[in-house]
């Protein structure tokens, strides 16, 4: 038979707890990346959600661009539906996105609704939504990123298929 994927699904080091051996500053399999003008800091925090280690990425004189941290891009199914999850705290209105690498070289970016931060800096609070991969779309990474001053730290990735689960009684 088959083995189930680990509670994690199919996000390769989803708490950030091993490091790279190449970089050990740098979690296994995630890249820190910023774009525009903007001073951006990156640190592999050791405090954790779940365990001892996250990601925290800070931004300053924000003009323009973002700032994230990115795990490995997976192949997952192309039509499929998958349920990303993280926990996070913030002191900003971060963003999250599905990063899609198409067959023919690009990439396309669908932005999932905004996290909804409570106010406070100290809580883990949890993300969750939905997205569907496109038919052209042959491997996908989902993220937080900060576009603005201010910093996101996050833990306990989770990529896995979804399946709608309908009523089982007709409703009005």
């Amino acid at each position: 038979g088959t083995t189930p994927p680990p509670a994690t699904g199919l996000v390769p080091n989803a708490s950030v707890e091993t490091a790279s051996t190449a970089a050990p500053n740098v979690p296994d399999q995630w890249t820190a990346s910023s774009w525009g003008s903007n001073t951006p800091t990156f640190q592999y925090v050791n405090e954790g959600h779940d365990g001892s280690k996250s990601v925290k990425v800070s931004v300053s004189s924000y003009t323009d661009g973002d700032a994230k941290w990115y795990f490995t891009p997976q192949a997952l199914q192309r039509g499929g539906t998958y349920k990303f999850s993280a926990w996070y705290k913030t002191n900003t209105l971060p963003k999250a996105v599905a990063m899609f690498q198409r067959d023919d070289g690009s990439e396309k970016y669908f932005g999932l609704p905004n996290p909804q931060p409570n106010g406070s800096t100290t809580d883990w609070q949890f993300y969750s939504d939905t997205f569907v991969v496109p038919n052209d779309v042959h491997h996908v990474s989902v993220f937080f990123f900060v576009n603005g001053n201010g910093w996101v730290q996050s833990d306990d990735y989770s990529v896995v298929p979804y399946q709608l689960v309908g009523f089982d009684r007709p409703l009005v």
